[in-house]
């Protein structure tokens, strides 16, 4: 059947957005389209055996069709629900109808999640409970309080120590000016 659209080379808008009650009933939401490899021409084509075409809008994994009537609407989801295209199956449904196997209403990401509606490759994110994985960071030591006894304690130390270094020094000079 030859498309009446290339016939006339009448080409087909990007409006899909309408919200006039007959225009939503006569769309089409084609999900899971891998659009880097399908054309916007190529669905056009894909379509229009349906019925007259007044609006494709291609977006980046999904498309909207605009079809004349309902019924042209409606006998494209039929045929073209789970179709094979570029290695995915088409995920078509009527735009202006809730599907039946979604719940109404918003879903925060959290319930999405928790529901399960989420794909997560790797799983959901839990720390490792294996006892020989080291931990990512080393334990903070607990440092002995430091009293003002302790501090006093400490700076004699040190003190002792320079003295002891200088003595040292300074007789090492003595002994080799006695010796030349």
């Amino acid at each position: 059947m030859m498309n009446m659209n290339n016939i006339l080379n009448i080409k087909v808008s990007n409006i899909t957005n309408s919200t006039d009650t007959r225009s939503i009933n006569a769309r089409v939401f084609i999900g899971n389209l891998n659009t880097g490899i399908v054309s916007r021409e190529e669905l056009e084509h894909i379509f229009s055996r349906y019925g007259k075409i007044y609006g494709l809008s291609v977006h980046k994994g999904f498309a909207f069709v605009q079809f004349a009537n309902e019924q042209q609407a409606r006998n494209a989801v039929a045929n073209e629900y789970g179709r094979i295209i570029a290695g995915q199956p088409l995920d078509c449904n009527m735009a202006g109808e809730p599907r039946p196997d979604r719940p109404k209403g918003k879903r925060t990401v959290a319930q999405a999640v928790q529901g399960g509606d989420i794909y997560r490759p790797f799983g959901p994110r839990v720390p490792p409970t294996t006892p020989s994985m080291p931990p990512a960071k080393r334990a903070r030591r607990e440092l002995a309080p430091v009293t003002r006894a302790t501090a006093v304690r400490k700076l004699q130390v040190q003190q002792k120590q320079q003295f002891q270094s200088q003595s040292q020094m300074l007789q090492t000079q003595v002994t080799q000016d006695l010796i030349f």
